[in-house]
């Protein structure tokens, strides 16, 4: 058995402990063997996918150990394993939970996400996945913590060519309102930034969809959304 399996299977088992025995790692400083197994095993998605899925589980509820893991240059492996492995569905989602809590810190963790390149993967995600709703819905989960951010943020998310694939999600998901919500999430942070960021919105096509989201799910963030772009819920400008 090579050691690429050994490990595999390693962090395979460690994806299901929690409580107490999840702390134990915790104190143990797991993250560090975690980073390192992103760093040696980046080509095997069962490594990586683990690796991932347990760098969340630690981070749950704790700010002090995303600083320590954004510190710890961790960002560079995460990213690179993220891209190499963005056209697995399954990966996607291992590497969501990680990604997500780091875009649901402060601005200092969202600013350092974006510039470790999160975003490509994140992005290329969603195109290449979008027909799939549970993909979607991590994908939009991040993408809706980061447009939450300072302008900063939300100009990142547009140079990253996000409003395409947001918007062709939603419509393939639009009578899910389920997904519905994760998506207008996200057109609804950016639509609380200054008027490029609204304009942008306007510009890829978003208010018939958005209208279209409000009249199928009576939506309040789709209304809420249409209301900071300067529309009524029947897709008129106010």
């Amino acid at each position: 058995m090579g050691e690429c399996t050994v490990v595999a299977a390693s962090l395979k088992a460690l994806r299901y402990l929690f409580g107490s025995r999840l702390n134990e790692l915790k104190r143990n400083g797991a993250y560090r063997v975690l980073i390192i197994a992103l760093r040696t095993h980046e080509g095997s998605k069962e490594v990586c996918g683990s690796a991932l899925k347990v760098l969340g589980n630690l981070c749950i509820g704790d700010d002090v150990l995303k600083d320590t893991i954004i510190a710890s240059g961790a960002l560079g492996p995460l990213v690179a394993a993220f891209r190499i492995h963005v056209a697995s569905a399954s990966f996607c989602e291992d590497a969501w939970f990680i990604t997500s809590l780091l875009c649901n810190g402060n601005n200092t963790h969202k600013e350092a996400i974006i510039a470790a390149g999160a975003l490509g993967p994140v992005v290329t995600a969603l195109r290449i996945h979008g027909a799939s709703e549970g993909v979607c819905i991590v994908m939009c989960d991040c993408l809706s913590a980061l447009s939450n951010g300072n302008d900063g943020c939300k100009d990142a998310i547009i140079a990253a060519d996000a409003l395409g694939p947001l918007l062709a999600a939603l419509r393939t998901h639009v009578a899910s309102a389920h997904a519905c919500t994760y998506t207008c999430q996200v057109f609804n942070g950016l639509s609380q930034g200054n008027g490029t960021h609204k304009e942008a919105i306007i510009a890829a096509g978003a208010v018939t969809t958005l209208t279209q989201v409000y009249r199928l799910h009576e939506d309040d963030l789709s209304r809420r959304t249409l209301t900071s772009l300067g529309f009524g819920v029947d897709g008129a400008r106010i």
